[in-house]
């Protein structure tokens, strides 16, 4: 439950404000968050081997990397990222073995 209501906390700060001014992840706490953030919401997802994805935040870009077994694995990861990454780049290095 904990875990929740931290993701909606780092989730608002990533959501623009009524001005139109957008908030980024910037700092090296709030990219860890991140981290956390999606590596939750591919456990959610149901598919295991989602869970065996890595997650890095560098700069303003977002890595994933690992190995699933189908090529819908792979794009769900993808949605769900690009998701959640609000304005930043995603970068795919996931293999499908």
């Amino acid at each position: 439950m904990q875990s929740l209501s931290t993701k909606k906390r780092s989730t608002a700060a990533r959501r623009p404000f009524s001005n139109g001014t957008r908030v980024e992840p910037s700092s090296s706490c709030e990219h860890q968050q991140l981290q956390t953030d999606l590596r939750h919401s591919f456990y959610c997802e149901g598919h295991h081997r989602l869970n065996g994805i890595e997650v890095s935040v560098q700069d303003d870009t977002v890595v994933l990397s690992g190995k699933v077994s189908t090529y819908y694995q792979l794009q769900l990861a993808q949605t769900i990222a690009m998701n959640s990454i609000d304005g930043m780049e995603l970068q795919n290095e996931i293999e499908v073995c």
